[in-house]
């Protein structure tokens, strides 16, 4: 191969140039970014290479582990305090106005008609 600089292969138009080698040993350097062309070739195959799944531990058992706490879903602003039934078609009305009503009274209107 031919030894030439990196300002020669610019002028020629060249993709790649001789140059000072790499930690590796590589000679073969890309014009533009000086990196080395072997190099980056070898990180490609290496990024192309399926990894490896890693192995899963065995853990305790299922029933040593704590159960995951959760709260109850309920219609407590706070605890302690009830939302009545009331508050809640109050609500229900100014958001919706005359709209269609919601839950058990539009159940209850519908098997009426």
């Amino acid at each position: 191969m031919e030894v030439i600089t990196q300002t020669e292969a610019k002028a020629r138009g060249l993709t790649s140039y001789t140059g000072v080698p790499c930690k590796r040993g590589h000679t073969q350097r890309y014009t533009n970014s000086r990196g080395c062309v072997e190099c980056a070739r070898t990180r490609v195959a290496a990024s192309k290479t399926p990894k490896q799944p890693k192995p899963i531990k065995p853990g305790p058992a299922a029933e040593a582990a704590p159960a995951a706490y959760e709260p109850e879903r309920t219609l407590y602003k706070d605890p302690g305090q009830r939302i009545s039934q009331a508050r809640i078609d109050a609500c229900i009305d100014r958001i919706y106005g005359s709209g269609p009503r919601l839950g058990a009274a539009a159940v209850a209107e519908s098997e009426a008609a």
